[in-house]
């Protein structure tokens, strides 16, 4: 306990919390040294010396971060009450600490948080948000309830414009011009800038790069889809500490773009001139191919809209296909964006749940679903298919939570939390800044 324990005071009257929040919104509920006592009318607390601290009171005092649960059984308290645990620690100070006071900074000081909102509970997800015109990035954390946005200045941005995101293994993936930039967790820290070789690029001069985190958490793919005659280049990378290890790089005839990663390899799809989809193990063989367009794919397995319009769920070597049966009129179709699967591959193949939609109108294109109302469905292993949710009129994202309990639904910039087990859909509000575009998950 010999850290220094410092953030802005934050007090919620109503769930009876005080959190110490951090630069990055991050809220730690407090164990304060012997002595302290609090007060409602007004709300405040009376440090040991005679200091008042107040909502929007800086405070810096030695101690440590601690499991929350230990933090108040070694102190003998009552425990934290579940809404005030966000990230499973809490801010202790020592017994006899003393503490500097700097009255009214307020959550102002944080210059990159941009806005607060409220979970229903911890909920294991980031979305990213991108302004590909000015190369602002927003980070919508449903762990610390908080939105930050990232001006080119305030971080180690990419120097031409965003062509894509990606999230998942710990890192943040953003890449311009075929040079992709990966952050490991907050974009504040320093990136990893390297390329795919060899890179590849359209006449124009631009790249063609894709970017995918695979389930293992330490490898990740990069496709570049050919154009014209050119083939499709596949990579696979390990990001290790400050550098790159290339594992392996193929070509396949023909342009595909990637849809995710299985813990068999990457699946890619061609629709020229049928819509077919192959599994590309880490060795850089084709491992498995199917007539079809992957619409939705997950560690275990990925759900396949077949050419007469029927859909099949397979484990994660595309093998022992299994018919879904709709439980609703409409057409199969992408559930738009990102979709994130548990923390850790399944312990059993096929153990993943997918989300596809039933379209109103897709109008034959799958990705017609991005500008349609639906049928958000949730699809298992076992071929069931359970919708949850009537997407709205517009440009949809769904994405599952890490823990796979939630599941995330942006609408435009309209936000909403689904418990998949049951309960109330959750309405988060207006969490997307006007201009830009949910991009990835993780």
């Amino acid at each position: 306990m010999d850290a220094i324990v410092a953030g802005v005071v934050e007090i919620d009257e109503e769930s009876g919390c005080v959190w110490l929040s951090d630069p990055h919104g991050v809220r730690y509920p407090v164990v304060w040294p012997v002595g302290t006592t609090a007060q409602s009318e007004p709300v405040e607390i009376t440090l040991a010396d005679g200091q008042t601290v107040r909502s929007g009171d800086r405070v810096e005092g030695g101690g440590g971060y601690i499991n929350a649960t230990h933090a108040t059984s070694y102190t003998g308290l009552e425990p934290f009450p579940p809404a005030c645990v966000h990230v499973g620690e809490a801010a202790v100070f020592n017994a006899d600490s003393p503490i500097d006071v700097t009255p009214g900074v307020g959550l102002e000081a944080e210059e990159t948080l941009v806005d607060r909102f409220s979970t229903p509970e911890v909920i294991p997800l980031e979305l990213i948000a991108v302004d590909t015109d000015s190369n602002s990035v927003v980070v919508i954390d449903f762990v610390t309830g908080t939105v930050h946005r990232y001006e080119p200045e305030q971080y180690d941005a990419p120097q031409g414009a965003l062509d894509g995101a990606s999230g998942g293994g710990g890192f943040i993936h953003l890449w311009s011009g075929g040079t992709i930039y990966s952050y490991p967790g907050w974009l504040e820290s320093e990136a990893l800038v390297f390329q795919p070789e060899p890179l590849r690029a359209t006449p124009e001069g631009e790249s063609t790069l894709q970017v995918l985190p695979a389930p293992d958490r330490e490898h990740t793919w990069l496709v570049q889809p050919g154009l014209g005659n050119n083939p499709t280049l596949i990579e696979l990378v390990n990001l290790v500490e400050v550098q790159v290890a290339r594992l392996m790089t193929t070509e396949i005839d023909g342009p595909w773009r990637p849809v995710g990663a299985t813990i068999d390899g990457v699946v890619l799809v061609s629709e020229d001139p049928e819509p077919v989809t192959r599994l590309v193990g880490a060795d850089g063989t084709v491992v498995a191919e199917l007539e079809g367009a992957a619409l939705s794919v997950g560690w275990g397995g990925a759900v396949i809209l077949r050419p007469d319009g029927s859909l099949i769920v397979t484990d994660a070597h595309l093998g022992n296909p299994v018919d879904v049966d709709k439980p609703r009129e409409g057409e199969w179709a992408l559930a738009g964006g990102p979709v994130v699967s548990g923390p850790v591959p399944p312990v059993e193949t096929g153990s993943d749940r997918y989300l596809v939609v039933l379209g109103d109108d897709p109008a034959g294109d799958p990705a017609g679903s991005l500008l349609t109302g639906g049928g958000l469905v949730i699809v298992d292993a076992r071929g069931v298919a359970d919708p949850i949710y009537e997407l709205a009129l517009g440009s949809n994202v769904a994405t599952w939570s890490r823990d796979g309990r939630w599941v995330i639904v942006v609408e435009n910039s309209t936000v909403t939390a689904i418990p998949v087990d049951g309960g109330a859909d959750v309405p988060l509000g207006d969490l997307v800044p006007r201009s830009f575009v949910v991009v990835t998950a993780g």
